[in-house]
């Protein structure tokens, strides 16, 4: 049997993880609802997948090939030799839970009712008709939300029978404006064994070895990157620093290596915080 649904509204998504445009639907839905589960979602799965970077060989060191040249002049013989350098191995770090992040991000997308189309014609088919396949409810084990405080949301994710809680806000402000630029949010996890991680999805792809520096008041914060995504070298600190401050500074190297600049508003994060480590105690 097939259900009809009133308006539906297509939503197009540069899937952060997999780095595709996919196009979203759901019945009665708006943008700005999908841009706050999206938000959440992302969260989600960087808190239940977090980086895991394993160094891969890509080619094994060697020597080059010597060669000797020698010319003569007379009874004199001048000789010497090219090659014998010794190149070292090079390596390229891949992170091993990419495609699981991907996909809990969009089975989150899909708990909370969005359904993904197979292109556009087709959710425009879908939009034109009004007609779509019946959504499946909710998982029980999906995020629930802890409560929303001033700039900040708190929530929860049973993952495999282990709670994890996290904390995020999206950026307030950015410079320059990006045309086609993802979401940009700023995401503290608690886990039971694992505290203080302190990530930021840029919403573009960072170069190798990238650097993004992050102030708050006087206190200058390292972050480590990987693909379209910051780290907390020092998470303790970064969480102790936003408790502290109005507002998060996050200067990185864009597109073209340009200069961006992002501004978090920290307004709520303790209250979002004492949330979080209470839902999701040390152990």
């Amino acid at each position: 049997m097939t259900a009809r649904w009133g308006a539906l509204v297509l939503i197009p998504v540069l899937l952060p993880m997999a780095g595709c445009t996919q196009y979203w639907a759901k019945p009665g839905g708006t943008q700005e609802q999908f841009a706050v589960t999206k938000s959440a979602c992302q969260a989600q799965s960087y808190a239940q997948f977090p980086p895991a970077p394993q160094q891969v060989m890509l080619t094994a060191g060697y020597t080059t090939p010597q060669q000797s040249t020698c010319s003569g002049n007379g009874y004199m013989v001048n000789c010497y030799t090219t090659g014998g350098q010794y190149m070292p191995p090079t390596y390229v770090t891949l992170d091993q839970n990419s495609g699981a992040r991907d996909s809990g991000f969009q089975s989150c997308l899909m708990n909370a009712g969005w359904r993904l189309a197979k292109n556009k014609e087709e959710a425009e088919a879908i939009a034109r008709s009004g007609y779509a396949p019946p959504v499946v409810a909710a998982s029980a084990a999906g995020p629930k939300s802890i409560a929303k405080f001033d700039d900040w949301t708190a929530a929860t994710h049973d993952e495999s029978g282990v709670m994890t809680c996290y904390a995020f806000t999206r950026a307030a402000t950015s410079s320059p404006a990006l045309p086609g630029r993802g979401a940009v949010i700023l995401t503290v996890t608690q886990r039971p064994s694992l505290r203080d991680a302190v990530a930021i999805e840029a919403g573009f792809p960072f170069a190798a070895n990238a650097t993004v520096t992050v102030q708050v008041d006087q206190a200058g914060l390292d972050f480590y990157t990987d693909k379209r995504n910051a780290f907390a070298r020092d998470g303790k600190a970064a969480a102790a620093a936003f408790q502290k401050g109005p507002q998060a500074v996050v200067r990185s190297p864009g597109p073209d290596n340009a200069p961006v600049t992002d501004t978090f508003s920290l307004k709520g994060f303790s209250p979002a915080y004492a949330a979080i480590v209470k839902a999701c105690p040390p152990k």
